[in-house]
């Protein structure tokens, strides 16, 4: 009897997926904990707090990864820069002033979104970032720095954020309204649902739920911000080049197909827009 070559291919595919399986638990993996919560005195000064503030910045808060500070190109910005932000918080939404904006900024994201960008940020009190009321407070201190002078001490509170992140009302005054994806923001969101159709969706599933058997995680909700750097990472060879990286070997062709950094963001609205 003669086997069809689709069912060849089909059980070449198992067969291989079978191995690199096999292969890839036979590789060490490292465990990953979330970072731990910086221990921050509650009777630290302005300058401190702006130090410090600086340092989840850059570190545990992931920040920079997406927002700029004297980025005078509007190019290729997915989130705005954030050189002066201290001077112009107060101004963005009615009844909010400097500090309750940046609080409201980090704590509920999508609330208010500038003009010209996109949603897709996470609350940073939330997983993967999970900083604490503390830390937030420090952030917000260097945030208002950046063109003003810091207001928050250790002592302030706002009404973002729940009992657990240690934040309670400063300024409740006034609030801006959720706003509907633009229909920029949708046209992203279907390219990229698209596109995960057609490259990532044998692997990944349908909504993105990941695949045990083919050691495909979970990418439902994830970070607009990650989605993009790991993508990016392996289209370019810096993640997938190693042969002892079984499965990143795999995933390489797939971001190289995804052909460039617009459609890669747009797999990454995508993906985030799915409710985890």
């Amino acid at each position: 009897m003669r086997i069809p070559v689709t069912l060849k291919v089909m059980a070449l595919v198992i067969g291989l997926t079978a191995s690199y399986s096999y292969i890839g638990q036979m590789v060490p993996q490292d465990e990953v904990h979330p970072p731990k919560a910086m221990q921050i005195a509650k009777d630290i000064g302005t300058e401190e707090m702006v130090r410090i503030g600086e340092e989840i910045f850059v570190g545990k808060g992931k920040c920079s990864l997406c927002h700029t500070i004297g980025n005078t190109s509007t190019d290729h910005l997915r989130f705005p820069d954030l050189a002066g932000v201290g001077a112009r918080a107060g101004t963005r939404v009615a009844g909010l002033d400097a500090a309750s904006y940046l609080a409201q900024s980090l704590y509920e994201p999508d609330r208010f979104i500038v003009e010209g960008f996109s949603s897709g940020k996470r609350a940073v009190n939330k997983p993967p970032i999970d900083l604490t009321g503390d830390e937030i407070l420090t952030v917000i201190a260097y945030l208002q720095s950046l063109g003003s002078e810091p207001t928050v001490t250790m002592s302030t509170r706002f009404s973002f954020g729940s009992a657990e992140t240690d934040s309670t009302p400063a300024s409740t005054e006034g609030t801006a309204p959720v706003p509907a994806p633009s229909a920029a923001d949708q046209r992203a969101i279907e390219n990229g649902k698209r596109l995960y159709n057609t490259t990532c969706v044998l692997c990944h599933g349908d909504q993105a739920q990941g695949n045990e058997l083919f050691n495909a995680p979970r990418l439902a909700g994830q970070e607009v911000w990650y989605i993009e750097r790991q993508l990016q990472n392996f289209a370019s060879g810096r993640r997938g080049s190693d042969p002892t990286d079984v499965f990143g070997a795999q995933m390489r062709p797939m971001a190289i197909a995804l052909n460039g950094n617009e459609n890669i963001a747009d797999v990454a609205a995508y993906l985030s827009s799915i409710p985890r």
